[in-house]
This record gives C-alpha cells, sequence and structure tokens, in this order.
C-alpha cells in the first residue's frame, strides 16, 4: 500500500518500533469510520439543518478509535497527509453512499495543505468522483494550528479556494483571527468559536466579551459564525443573543451516524428537526 509521507517520516518511522504494520493498519481500507454532527441555524420557524461536520473515528476496538489517538499515532509515524487524504475520502464516499445532500464540513491539517502539492487536485477529484458539488464543502483548520497564517499563504490554499471549496478557522477563541489572510486577501468564509470560550461567556465576563468581539468582528467582514459547544438551553439562548445563527453542539445533537444524518430534515421546525436527529 503506497502512502504519503510527510518530509520527516523517516526519522520518525525509525524511532517507532512496528511502525509500518501500525501506519498500515489505521490507513487500510475500511479501518476508518466518519460520524455526521449537524450545524443548524436558528431562525423564527425554529432549527434548520444547513451543514454536518464530518467526524472520523479510526479502527474500532483499538487505542486509535478516537480522531486525537489517531492523528497522534499519524504525527509520531510521519503520515498525518496520508491520513488526512484517507479520512476525507471515507468522509466524502459515505456521504454519497448514503445520500447525504447537505453541506460538508471537513477537518484537514495545516501540513496537508503545506506539505501535500497535490491534494487540492485529489480533493477535486474525490468530490467529483462521489458527486459532491465543491461548493458544499468547507475545510476546517484549527485555529491553534495554523503556523502563523503560513496555511493561508500555501499553494494548497490557493489552489483550493480556486476550485471553490471554503475555508473555516475551527476552535477560534479572539478576534485575531479574523485577521487570518492569505496573499490575494482571502479571509475565512466561516469561523467557528471555541466551545470552551462560549460556554464560559455564561459566567465570565472576558470570555463573554471576546465573544461578542467575534461575532461583531466577523459580522462587519461578511464571514459566517458558528457556535459551538451548545450544549444545553442558555447556550442555545446566548448564541441568539449574541447574534449568532448558526450553532453547533449536543443540545441540537451529538455526533451521528451516516444512516441516521440522511434521514434528518432540512427544514423543519425545532421539534421535527430534534426528533429526526434522533429518530
Amino acid at each position: 500500500m503506497r502512502t504519503l509521507m510527510d518530509p520527516l517520516e523517516p526519522a520518525r518511522r525509525d524511532r517507532v518500533p512496528g511502525a509500518s504494520a501500525l501506519a498500515q493498519a489505521i490507513l487500510a481500507p475500511g479501518a476508518l469510520r466518519t460520524m455526521f454532527q449537524p450545524i443548524v441555524r436558528l431562525d423564527r420557524a425554529g432549527w434548520t439543518l444547513r451543514a454536518f461536520e464530518c467526524l472520523t473515528r479510526g479502527p474500532a476496538g483499538t487505542p486509535f478509535a478516537s480522531a486525537d489517538a489517531l492523528f497522534d499515532a499519524a504525527r509520531r509515524l510521519g503520515v498525518v497527509t496520508a491520513l488526512d487524504r484517507a479520512c476525507v475520502t471515507t468522509a466524502l464516499e459515505t456521504a454519497a453512499r448514503h445520500g447525504i445532500t447537505s453541506a460538508l464540513f471537513l477537518n484537514v491539517r495545516p501540513e496537508t495543505l503545506m506539505w501535500d502539492p497535490t491534494f487540492p487536485e485529489f480533493l477535486g477529484m474525490t468530490a467529483a468522483t462521489n458527486g459532491i458539488d465543491w461548493t458544499r464543502v468547507t475545510l476546517e483548520i484549527g485555529a491553534a494550528e495554523r503556523h502563523d497564517d503560513a496555511t493561508f499563504h500555501s499553494p494548497g490554499a490557493r489552489a483550493l479556494l480556486a476550485l471553490g471549496f471554503h475555508i473555516a478557522v475551527d476552535d477560534v477563541t479572539s478576534a485575531a483571527s479574523l485577521d487570518a489572510r492569505g496573499d490575494d486577501g482571502y479571509i475565512p468564509s466561516v469561523i467557528k468559536v471555541d466551545g470552551g470560550v462560549f460556554r464560559a461567556a455564561a459566567t465570565d465576563l472576558d470570555s463573554l466579551r471576546r465573544v461578542e468581539a467575534l461575532a461583531r468582528g466577523a459580522g462587519h467582514r461578511g464571514i459566517g459564525v458558528v457556535a459551538q459547544g451548545v450544549d444545553r438551553d442558555e447556550d442555545l439562548l446566548r448564541a441568539s443573543s449574541l447574534g449568532i445563527e448558526l450553532v453547533q453542539g449536543y443540545h441540537i445533537s451529538g455526533p451521528i451516524s451516516p444512516a441516521r444524518a440522511a434521514r434528518a430534515k432540512a427544514t423543519f421546525g425545532t421539534f421535527e428537526l430534534w426528533t429526526s436527529l434522533r429518530g
């Protein structure tokens, strides 16, 4: 099995006993699964399903079942870009196979955009092969992983934008991330407010001011905002009071199977959408 290795791969591989076998195991066909967590819009009629975040799970029954453990292992082995490709392929194939037609948010590591020059072509071909319009796909990049905005200056990011894909910054904690931009003046299509900061805003004035500044600054720039960590009624009310229309969290739904995601109704009122996500 051919895998795309990161530049540091040989040194890392030589230090990890059984590295080749482990890399093959986590990258083997069928080893990965995709779960789907809804992102919904708040409006007067209730909730409207707008997108799903695709969340990867590793081989069941292994220490690598969680995404964090999976990518920790991939970094030790030097196969982050190969794992990103496998995650993207699994997510898009799963969505297509189950007839999921909503917009999709895919997590991609900065290393992939910076080190894998053929990733944009690969992503475009994989989406097209599965009948998924590129404009339905938003790539999430963690705010803490952006390498001082080098990701947005990379040829990979510019190529993806030229193809029609969108880029979101995930786990944003301050308005400084609104200034992330590439050479062409690009700013993210979406920012996703860090769930811990958003929940802390319920009792911490500094956190509340940070979320307010994020929502206000994004609105001025035409950037969409998703409040993450919406796990309780009061979180939903706080998002609404701050003018944040897109929300994600366990109050709406946790990650669900592709079969349940395919059954979710797109434009129903609050109770109908809630029950369709849990039915």
